[in-house]
């Protein structure tokens, strides 16, 4: 039976003094048979959960400073998305400021109404946006404790969705920093054992590379659940139903908040929810015949159920990690890099930086040493995906290419007979704008085989292409 433990928000001093921390110690014991669960009980007026990010903040920088991971000091019980403060909260507030700005409105309030009830001066007088006059975080939840609750609930609400949407896209785009995770999967088994690929000259210490492979069991959303709008504990509203043309995945069409581009352009878009994934997507790419089919609810279900039968219970991962002595290599890894802690099925622990399977090659050769294998089709999709050009023996090149929205892999470096090769190889042939444009499909890995198999990748210009 699993205890639960409701537990009010601690202070900050509380748990420097150690009074909640030792608690959860008492109730938490080693070896049990199942963790409990805690629930931090706080008050409804949203606005109050200011307080609780300015705790998250100090602990974090509590726990940087003592024991050099962020989430040691919150004891496990608050989380780096606790934390408003940082840049995805002051991206959310900029987001709000802009659409209340193009004339749209947020929680009921106009801009002029937004204004005066939080006490602030955000445009000139010919109207215009003055940028250096847009709230910090801190300042703008300090001012939501001065609205009336229905107010202070409703903007905080609003704030909470787009700033849940700004995290959502960085962990998509594995940008999300987070500190220290622990990496959770059904099976973790080695692929490539840990092998030294730095020494740091004066110290001799290691720094080594190992591969994983993580196996995650896959459990498919119900259809009627999605169609209904009932998703992880949200109602999201679903206005149709669409089959992507180039990986034949199909898709529910929920609404989703218009983005901000870095140009302070407002761009709509939707969610595109599948049986296993989501994304979001401009919404002027669903009316292109060329990226979308249109289907009706009994068409979307029976690909929904074909498309959860195919797949596999159990998807597998690669996981890429630089473990050792980071600190003299750590100009050389990719930034964004996310730090995991790892279990794999023997015991085994490993702590290090996460390299994207497209990022391998080009990182051990920063650090002196190489893969010494030959380029698989998974990993140049994976490579290309990152931007990453590669150069084939015969003089044709892969790299990235932006069309109608979407990254794809194009062919480029071919000669007018090369085409029809190209063509039986089971590269898509589009004319785009009068030209003749190859594109590799990357639904699976049945192209990229065999254009590989024509033509393999020349390492040298490789490993150039990708140290650039």
């Amino acid at each position: 039976m699993r205890n639960t433990r409701f537990d009010r928000v601690p202070t900050f001093r509380t748990i420097c003094a150690l009074s909640c921390s030792d608690p959860l110690g008492r109730t938490h014991r080693s070896d049990q048979a199942q963790a409990p669960e805690y629930i931090l009980v706080t008050t409804n007026l949203r606005g109050q959960l200011r307080f609780i990010t300015s705790i998250a903040r100090r602990l974090g920088a509590l726990g940087a400073l003592t024991k050099g991971q962020r989430d040691t000091g919150s004891q496990g019980l608050m989380s780096e998305r606790d934390n408003l403060e940082g840049e995805y909260g002051t991206a959310a507030i900029n987001q709000i400021i802009l659409e209340l700005h193009i004339g749209s409105s947020v929680a009921g309030l106009t801009m002029a109404e937004f204004e005066r009830k939080l006490g602030l001066r955000l445009t000139d007088k010919e109207g215009n946006l003055t940028r250096n006059s847009f709230p910090p975080v801190r300042q703008f939840l300090n001012r939501l404790l001065a609205l009336k609750v229905a107010d202070q609930n409703a903007l905080f609400d609003e704030f909470q969705d787009r700033l849940d949407e700004q995290v959502q896209a960085a962990i998509d785009a594995g940008v999300y920093n987070q500190g220290v995770e622990e990496y959770r999967a059904d099976r973790i088994e080695v692929v490539s054992p840990p092998r030294t690929v730095y020494v740091e000259p004066s110290s001799k210490a290691e720094t080594y590379y190992v591969h994983l492979r993580a196996w995650h069991r896959r459990t498919p959303r119900s259809f009627h659940a999605v169609a209904d709008g009932r998703m992880g504990g949200k109602k999201r509203e679903v206005t149709g139903f669409v089959r992507e043309i180039a990986t034949g995945a199909v898709f529910a069409v929920a609404t989703a908040r218009a983005r901000t581009d870095d140009a302070g352009s407002v761009i709509a878009q939707v969610r595109l929810i599948g049986p296993y994934s989501e994304r979001f997507e401009e919404a002027r790419n669903l009316s292109s015949a060329k990226a979308f089919a249109i289907l009706s609810s009994s068409e979307a279900e029976t690909l929904w159920l074909e498309q959860a039968r195919a797949t596999k219970e159990l998807q597998g991962y690669d996981l890429n990690l630089i473990c050792g002595v980071l600190l003299p290599v750590w100009d050389r890894l990719d930034a964004g890099g996310r730090v995991f802690r790892v279990i794999d099925e023997t015991g085994a622990q490993y702590l290090g930086r996460l390299i994207h399977p497209g990022r391998v090659r080009s990182t051990l050769a920063k650090l002196g040493a190489d893969l010494n294998t030959a380029w698989t089709p998974e990993e140049a999709i994976d490579a290309v995906l990152t931007d990453v050009r590669l150069d084939l023996v015969n003089g044709w090149k892969l790299k990235r290419a932006r069309v109608n929205g979407e990254y794809r892999i194009e062919v480029v470096g071919f000669q007018p007979s090369d085409i029809k090769r190209l063509a039986d190889l089971g590269c898509r042939r589009e004319i785009v704008q009068y030209a003749t444009r190859f594109f590799v499909p990357t639904a699976d890995a049945s192209v990229m085989t065999a254009l590989l198999r024509v033509a393999p990748v020349a390492e040298d210009d490789a490993d150039a292409a990708e140290a650039a």
